[in-house]
Order: structure tokens, then sequence, then C-alpha cells
């Protein structure tokens, strides 16, 4: 395994591809440096432009099979080092023409192909489709793990990458004009993607910022299995058909991503076909099932128009719909679909959105008659049809007439190679991955890399929310770049972080994650190592002590640590936990069954887990006492027979090097004897919690911890008893980051799981100030209270909801809302006199408007109610004052004075004449 320089097998640059023979001379010498460097070697290609041609074979060249197995590619960077097709290749004897073939049944190991141009030379060549052949960048058929890093893929015949199960990651990449011959000499029938890849369980392909530019067929065509697609930081431009086909995957998460299916580039490029044409259909679709999983579509500031039909199709199975921030313009201008539609016996399944807009599309907003979830806010406008059919889909609010959303989203430029060209470093986000608890300090982790500098030596940094940058240490143990970060610092509510990696030369790149920093799920505790927020509720049930318990569940189902440490008791050494559980099914997979954890001296050193543990462990049929002692697992001690759908008491102590647990049935009573009593000095302290590593549901009806050497107690005194807990609250309305104006209907939902619901005080507050009572409504379950937004300025407002029990316990919930007012009255005067047989009024006004887009003022005489004379005057700016004069011979009863801004806010008072 080494690394050749195809220069020195014979390799010359060609960039005007004058004759076969020179291109033929560059073939042999890339094949003659992949057989010197070996399976898993590296082909350098230098500065140049090497056009290559082969006259005996299909494919040019094919790693695994006629070549060595796992060969990489990398180059001085895709503006200095060029591979491309000759157009003097024998294509009438070979006309597949696959660049790079990874052979079937071959272990590749890890394929780098890096700082290089790949070029297809599509409109050089010749009808390859009328020959049975065609053309793809790089096809992978074997197992591995490959990655394209700051590569451009431009002009092949059919799909630039073909990924199989092989591909893990591309990042900094472009992809140009893929699949636009195979389109135009077909007629149509036959369209291309820039990536086809399968889904493959546990390896997640990571998009990540890169350009995609002008394709008959999608940006991304999930076809086979189960598994994750990450999109992350990219543009999209010009897709005939979409920006991804899913046909497969349990998860398509898209996340700052612009895209933008009908280009004036792409149709230039693309032959009208009869019938429909593939210049841009939509952005999502789901037209067949093949995966066993239902796959979510998950949508964080996306922005997606000019389709030619519909925005997003379930039209196979079943798709699960979550995400906020997307926004959807010029939908169905050609084709008359709905822009989010169900087809025929598939739907749409747990949608969850917090902020969708829709705006200037032809056709009616909804045809998702079978499917359901709820959609917290819809934002509207300009759309020539109505909304259309949600089925059972609830729109929480519904805003007619508002402005198109702003998702935050790459331009062109700030992705694929011109972001991070030539010797430029790598950079990505390992953690945090989702969201964090406010007022924890988060263990931060970023990869970086440079082609010219080692990995250790490189300058990295991250700033929150585009303030000051903060140094990152490099840890060897881990190879990642980290740092501590204090949430107290910021607000409630989503925040960007950015690392930025610069290199000696001064080169540097960047990589953004959008991070939800939120309150406590549940107070004084925080989801901890792979778990989130999301993994935990409160639940009810008679069967619980005091009528509720705690539930642990992910959604996901994929086996990893799951924890939630108990806050308030901080990290003792000395310490006794004391719960009671059940595990409502147990998981009889041979992989997983490990269920119910309590977590004693539990911490994270370099990246790994450390701490005490004690499960229910299915596969063995046995309760196990373990330890991670830097992530790695050892068994302690297994003991006892648990019983599905059984509640036990656990009492677990770590007292100095002493480590002791039992368990016992929760109707029977507790036993003198600890069943575990031994000797361990890994861990000296840490957090106490519970959690668990199969994805199961475990509830928890009791927890009590002591520290210092007491030992934990049953709630008040006995195990019939539960301890007095806090309560929970969350704002039903309005929701975090709406715009709001005039008097706002608030509504909070507060629980407690010793109180009724309607029994707790709840109140509020904004920015800080003093509290206000919110009344509970029995019609809704909620508490409400009117809020006056005239009472402040206009712009971003925190509104804070508190809920107290009888016990003094509170808990409290934030969110972030802007307040927009409509334009204002500051005078209203109305003189009348008679003139003859009319009656004359003169009405003096003067408006104003803090946002400075006052736009028109209308004065209406009435009688009635219906409007017998009228004067309108044309406004700008924040203040305005004029005279209307209006008259009637009839016996006006009322004057109307009515001014709006440019968005369409109104204010109207009136006087009785």
């Amino acid at each position: 395994m080494s690394t050749e320089n195809i220069s020195d097998f014979g390799a010359v640059p060609n960039p005007d591809d004058p004759d076969f023979s020179s291109a033929k001379q560059n073939w042999r010498a890339v094949l003659d440096a992949a057989n010197a460097a070996g399976d898993n070697g590296t082909v350098y290609v230098p500065a140049g432009t090497y056009y290559f041609a082969r006259d005996n074979r299909s494919s040019f060249f094919e790693f695994g099979g006629a070549e060595p197995r796992g060969i990489s590619i990398r180059g001085d960077g895709p503006k200095k080092s060029t591979l491309a097709v000759s157009r003097h290749t024998d294509d009438d004897a070979y006309p597949i023409q696959t660049g790079f073939y990874y052979a079937d049944g071959v272990d590749h190991g890890t394929v780098e192909i890096a700082d290089v141009r790949l070029d297809g030379n599509y409109e050089n060549l010749s009808n390859l489709r009328a020959k049975g052949g065609g053309s793809r960048c790089i096809n992978m058929k074997g197992a591995g793990d490959a990655h394209l890093t700051r590569v451009h893929v431009r002009g092949w015949y059919q799909e630039a990458i073909l990924g199989r199960d092989m591909l893990r990651s591309v990042d900094y990449c472009t992809f140009e004009e893929t699949a636009i011959a195979d389109h135009n000499y077909s007629n149509g029938g036959h369209i291309g993607h820039h990536i086809s890849t399968h889904a493959s369980k546990g390896n997640p392909l990571e998009v990540t910022n890169s350009l995609f530019v002008d394709c008959s067929g999608s940006a991304i065509d999930v076809r086979y299995n189960e598994g994750e697609i990450r999109m992350h930081d990219c543009y999209v431009s010009g897709t005939g058909a979409n920006l991804c086909k899913l046909s497969a995957s349990s998860r398509f998460d898209v996340r700052r991503v612009y895209h933008r299916a009908n280009t004036p580039s792409l149709e230039s490029k693309l032959d009208a076909i009869d019938g429909e044409n593939f210049y841009g259909r939509c952005f999502v679709q789901r037209i067949s099932d093949r995966a066993d999983a239902t796959p979510t579509l998950y949508l964080q500031n996306v922005e997606t128009r000019d389709h030619m039909g519909y925005a997003i199709q379930a039209g196979a199975g079943q798709l699960v719909l979550e995400g906020d921030m997307v926004a959807i313009h010029n939908s169905t201008f050609s084709i008359p679909d709905e822009v989010l539609r169900d087809h025929s016996d598939s739907y749409f399944t747990n949608v969850s959105v917090d902020r969708l807009s829709i705006h200037d599309c032809k056709e009616n907003l909804f045809g998702t008659q079978h499917s359901d979830g709820t959609i917290a806010t819809l934002t509207r406008d300009n759309n020539q049809s109505g909304l259309g059919s949600p089925g059972n889909i609830t729109i929480k609010s519904d805003n007619p007439g508002g402005t198109p959303f702003q998702p935050a989203t790459p331009a062109a430029s700030e992705v694929g190679i011109a972001a991070n060209t030539d010797g430029s470093p790598s950079v990505s986000w390992q953690s945090p991955t989702n969201s964090v608890t406010e007022g924890d300090v988060v263990h931060l982790q970023v990869e970086a890399s440079d082609s010219e500098d080692s990995d250790d030596s490189l300058t990295v940094e991250y700033r929150t929310d585009g303030g000051s940058w903060s140094t990152m240490a490099y840890d060897s143990n881990t190879g990642t770049y980290e740092a501590d970060w204090d949430t107290a610092t910021i607000s409630d509510g989503t925040h960007t972080l950015e690392a930025r990696a610069t290199d000696s030369a001064g080169n540097s790149a960047s990589a953004k994650i959008e991070i939800a920093v939120r309150g406590p799920v549940f107070n004084d505790w925080t989801p901890r190592w792979e778990s989130s927020h999301d993994d935990w509720s409160i639940i009810s049930g008679s069967e619980f002590t005091g009528g509720y318990a705690l539930a642990f569940e992910h959604s996901g189902g994929n086996r990893t640590r799951y924890g939630a440490s108990y806050d308030t008791v901080g990290k003792p050494a000395d310490v006794e936990l004391l719960d009671k559980f059940r595990v409502p099914v147990f998981n009889s997979d041979s992989d997983l069954g490990f269920h119910a954890r309590a977590y004693l001296r539990a911490s994270v050193s370099g990246g790994n887990e450390n701490g005490y543990w004690i499960e229910v462990e299915n596969r063995r049929n046995a309760f196990r006492l373990g330890k991670y002692t830097n992530g790695s697992t050892a068994t302690l001690k297994r003991f006892g027979t648990p019983v599905e759908d059984t509640f036990y008491y656990r009492r677990f102590r770590v007292e100095g090097d002493t480590v002791k647990a039992k368990i016992w049935q929760a109707d029977q009573s507790e036993p003198a004897d600890w069943d575990v009593t031994l000797t361990d000095t890994d861990h000296s302290n840490g957090w106490v919690g519970l959690g668990s590593y199969d994805a199961g549901r475990v509830e928890t009806d009791v927890f009590s911890v002591a520290t210092g050497g007491a030992s934990a107690q049953f709630a008040g005194g006995d195990e019939t008893t539960k301890q007095d807990e806090s309560p929970s609250i969350s704002w039903q309305f309005p929701s975090s980051g709406s715009t709001l104006g005039g008097t706002v209907s608030l509504r909070a939902t507060a629980s407690d799981s010793e109180d009724s619901d309607d029994s707790l005080t709840v109140e509020y507050r904004t920015d800080g100030g003093s509290w206000s009572t919110m009344a509970y409504d029995s019609n809704t379950g909620t508490y409400e209270a009117d809020w006056d937004t005239a009472t402040i300025s206009d712009g971003t407002h925190t509104l804070e909801a508190r809920a107290t029990d009888s016990a003094g316990n509170s808990a409290s919930a934030k969110i972030d809302a802007t307040v927009k007012n409509a334009p204002v009255v500051e005078e209203f005067s109305v003189t009348q006199t008679k003139n003859q047989d009319w009656n004359e009024y003169e009405i003096d006004w003067s408006v104003a408007d803090s946002s400075a887009d006052l736009d028109m003022v209308v004065s209406t005489l009435r009688h009635n109610g219906a409007v017998v004379s009228a004067q309108s005057t044309r406004i700008s700016g924040d203040s305005a004052s004029y005279l209307h004069a209006l008259r009637d011979r009839g016996t006006a009863d009322e004057i109307r004075l009515t001014v709006n801004d440019t968005e369409n806010r109104t204010h109207t008072e009136s006087k009785t004449l």
C-alpha cells in the first residue's frame, strides 16, 4: 500500500485532448499507478488536465477486479487536477464508460477521493444510449467506506455517483450537468441522478457543504434498505425530477438546504419531449416503498421553490414528516397537483412541523386527505387556490396573508469546491448533534484535517450566533478538537454553532450546525450521552404511585447509551439510589434487550462514558451490574430473574470502593441482604441518573437519592407514597419565533403529578418583568391570558410562563416572539357644518407606525353601516397627518378612520354622529 504519482508512470497533461494515443497513455498510467500502489493504496493526480481513453474493457478503471481493491484518488485541488474522458475513446466497441468501478464482492476498506475534478465530457461523446451503453463517474458495488471531499464531478452521461452501500460522506463537492445526455438521447425516457445510493443501517451517509447544479433526475436517489441520509448545508439548483427520490431509508435529514427545481439553465440543456418535461418537477417524492421501516423526512431551515408540480408527495407506503422553518415557493405552476399531497393508499403519518410557509403557488396547498399530525404555524399568501384538504393534519395557527419565513440556508458561493478550494482544511461537527439543555456545560467536538498540515497543528475555533471566536484544543485520544460550551450564557431557542479551521497557509474552512437550547423536560434533569429531550415524557396511570411516572422510549429504535442525570444532587462520591420501575415488554433480539438502567458516578472522559450501572439484561435473563471505563464495557455481576411488565424496587449504592445492589418485586418487602457487594476502584464520583441501552419503553414510578453515606428513603416514609415532584409547563401559543401584534391570547399547558391541572398557579411575564396570572380554561385544558402587545416596543421579546404546585415546586418555559403592531391613530377629530342641502364633515387626522411602513388612510361616512362617501390618502414613513372632507345630503350616523401599513396591518377608529 503506497501513494503513486501518475506522472511517474507516463501520464502527460493533454488539455486539448488531441488524439487517442496520448489519451490511452494517460489511461495506462493511472492503471499502472493503481497496481503499483496496491490494495488500499492511493493514486495521486498532479496539477494538469489528463484526458484518458481505453480500447479493451467496458469500464475505465476496475478496482478490486482488474486493479487492486480500495484505491483512493487524490489531487492538488479540483481547479488544478483533472481526470477527464477523452472524446477519442472507443465507444463503438465499449459503450459502457464507467469511470471508476469498485467491484462487487470485495471489501475495499476506506476509500478517499479528494481534491480532483472528474469530467465525463458528455457533450463530446456520441450517442451511447443508441449503442446500449452510458457512463457513470463512480460505481461502488463492494463493501467499505467511501468519502468524497473537494471533488468536482461534472458532465457524466448517467449517474454521477452510484454509491450503493459504500458511500459514507460527501463534503465540499460540486456536482454539475449530470445525466443531461441520457435524457436528451432517450427523448426523456431515461434520467439520472447526481447521487444514487442505498441507505445503510448504522452507517449514515452525510452529504454536506456541497453544490448541485443541473441534473435530469434528482440530487439524491435513495433506492433500497433502512438507514439515515443526512443532507446539510447544501445548495441545489436545477433538478429535473426532484431534490430527492425517497424510495427507502429510515430517515432523510435535510438541514440548511436551498433548493430550486426549475431553472432557465436546466431548461436550456434539456431537450423538450412529448408530454411532461423534466424541467423541475418537485422537491421530495416517495413513489415506491423498498424498505421495511417507515422513513422520516426531517426538514429544518429549508427553502424549496419553482416546482412544476407538487412539492412533497407520499406516494407509496407511509412517510413521517417533521421539522421547522420550511418555506415553499411557486409550486404547481405547470402540473395540476396539490403542493403537499398523499396518493391512493399512501399518506403522511405523525406530521410534526413547527413553522411552514407556502407562497406564490397555483394549486391547492393540501391534498392530504388520508394523513395525520400537526403543523404548529402555517403562513401563506399569494396562492391562486385555497387551502385544500389537510385531512387529519391539525393546523394550530393559520396565517393567511403572512410574509414568507426566511430559513437560514447557504448561498451557492458558500458551498461546493468554490467554498473550500485547493489546500483548504476540512472541518465538521461531531458533537453535539441535536439539542442541549439550558444552563448545562456542553462538551463540543469537531473534526478537522488538512492535506498539507498535520491534524493537530490546525487552529480550530468556535462561536455562537456569529459572536466572537473561542479556541478549541486538540485531543490526541479522540483525534478531535474540543471545548466546553456554557449554555447558561444564552437563551432558550435555536442557536447556530460555527466551527472554523485555519491551516498554516492561512486557508480556512467553516461548518455550521443549529442546536436547540431548551429548558429541562422535567425539572432538574438533563439528557446525557446519546439521549435527548424527546426520549423522556411524563405519563399517567392508576397503577403508578400518585398516578404518574417518568417514561423513557427512543422512537428511532437504535440501541445506544441513553441517560438522564438528576442534577439536584450534583456529582457525589458516596451515593445511594432507590427507584421503582418496570419494563412493559422485553426486547427479544439477541443484540438488544438491555433495559432500565440506573447510573452512579457517571461522567464523560475524553469523549468516552464512565460510571457504574445496573440494568435488566433480557438475553441472559438476569439483572446485570456493570461499568463503563473510558467507554469500554465490563460486567461486574449478574443475579436474579427479571419478569416483563412487573414493578421492581432497586437499591443501588456506592460508598468508597464498595458497590452494592439489590432488586426485589414491588409487592414484596425489601430483603435485608444485598444481592451484590463488591469492590471496584475505577470511578470516584459523577452524576446520578436513569437510562437504558435498548430503545424500548421503561417506566420509573418512584425515584429517591441520598448522599454522604445516608440511605435513600421511600417517599413519605413507605413505598406507597410518591415524592412531591415539580410541575411541567409548556407554551401552546404563541410558538417560538412567531410574529404577533395587537392583543394576543396566550395559552400554556401545565400539569403536576400530585395536583390537578386546574389547581396550579400559572403566570407569565415579558422580558423578565413582573408576573401576571393566567386563568385555567376547562374547555381547552390550558391556562390563558390576554397580552396587549401595544404596551411594549416592536421587536423580539422573551415570554416566560411559570407553574407552581401546592408544595411550592415550580417550573418555567420560555419562548421568543417578535412584536409587530399595527399603526396607531394619534388624532381623529370631526367638524360638522351645514351648507344648503349638504351636511359637510371635515376630518382632521394624524397617524403613526413605529416600523415606518405606513401605506394608506381611508375616511368613510356611513349610514346604517353602508358607506355613503369616502376619501383615501396614500402615505409612507412613520407618521402622517392631513384633512379629509366628506359630505352627504342624507343623515349619516358614523364616520370611520382606518389606517394600514404595507403588510396590511390595520387599525380603525369611529365616531358616532
